[in-house]
C-alpha cells in the first residue's frame, strides 16, 4: 500500500510540473500560479500544498529538473561516439545542449532567462544540478588531455585567480569556461530569437562555431 501511495504521489507531482511547464510556455516563469494549476487539475489549491508548499518550491523543482534534463541530453550526445573520439564526443555534448534548449525554450528561459521577481533559488539544491552539464564537458576534456589530444595554444591566457577550484587541470578548467560562455551565448541568442534575420541556417552556423571552438581550444582531430 505504501509503495502504491508513493507512486501515486510521484504521478501527481509530475502532473503538477507538467501543467506548470505548459504555463511557463504561455505566460513565462514569472506567471506561474498554483491557483491556475489547481483549476486546470480540478482540485482545490490547498491540495497542491501537500506536494509543493509554495510556488517557490515548485519553481525550484522545475529548475532542478531542467538542469538535469539539459545535462542528460549532453551526456547522451557525448556517449554516442566511440570513447576515444574526443572531438566527436565534445560535438555530441554541445549539440545535445543546443538541441535540448531549442526543444524546451520555456525551461531554458527558466534557468537562463530573466530572474523571477521575488524568487531566490536555494543554492544548496540548484547548484549541484547546474554543475552536471559542466561535468560532462570536463569528462571529455580530461580524457582527451590524458591521451595527449588536448593542446591549448601556448599564448592562450589562463589566469588561475579567475577560476574556481574545479578538481581539473588549469587548461581543462579554462577551456571549459571559455567554451561554455561562447556556446551558451550562441544558444541563448538563438533561443530568444536574436539571430532571426541574421543567420539563415542556424544549425550549420552552430556546427561551424563548435568546430572553430574546438580547433582554437586545441582539441585534436579524432
Amino acid at each position: 500500500m505504501t509503495t502504491r501511495r508513493a507512486a501515486q504521489r510521484d504521478r501527481t507531482r509530475d502532473d503538477i510540473k507538467h501543467i506548470a511547464r505548459q504555463q511557463m510556455a504561455e505566460v513565462g516563469a514569472a506567471g506561474l500560479s498554483l491557483n491556475a494549476i489547481a483549476r486546470q487539475m480540478g482540485v482545490a489549491v490547498s491540495g497542491l500544498y501537500r506536494y509543493y508548499d509554495s510556488r517557490d518550491a515548485l519553481v525550484t523543482a522545475l529548475i532542478i529538473d531542467a538542469f538535469h534534463a539539459q545535462a542528460a541530453a549532453m551526456q547522451a550526445g557525448a556517449d554516442a561516439p566511440p570513447r576515444n573520439a574526443y572531438q566527436a564526443r565534445m560535438m555530441g555534448a554541445m549539440w545535445g545542449y543546443r538541441s535540448w534548449a531549442v526543444a524546451h525554450p520555456a525551461e531554458f528561459a527558466l534557468i537562463y532567462g530573466s530572474p523571477i521577481p521575488g524568487y531566490v533559488a536555494p543554492a544548496d539544491q540548484t547548484r549541484p544540478a547546474a554543475a552536471r552539464a559542466m561535468t560532462v564537458v570536463y569528462e571529455v576534456l580530461n580524457e582527451a588531455e590524458a591521451m595527449g589530444k588536448l593542446h591549448a595554444p601556448a599564448d592562450l591566457p589562463m589566469p588561475p585567480k579567475l577560476l574556481r577550484e574545479t578538481g581539473v587541470s588549469l587548461q581543462v578548467a579554462y577551456l571549459g569556461a571559455v567554451g561554455w560562455t561562447r556556446i551558451h551565448g550562441h544558444v541563448t541568442l538563438e533561443v530568444f530569437g536574436h539571430l532571426d534575420g541574421l543567420v539563415t541556417d542556424l544549425e550549420a552556423f552552430y556546427r561551424a562555431e563548435c568546430a572553430t571552438l574546438m580547433r582554437e581550444g586545441g582539441l585534436q582531430p579524432d
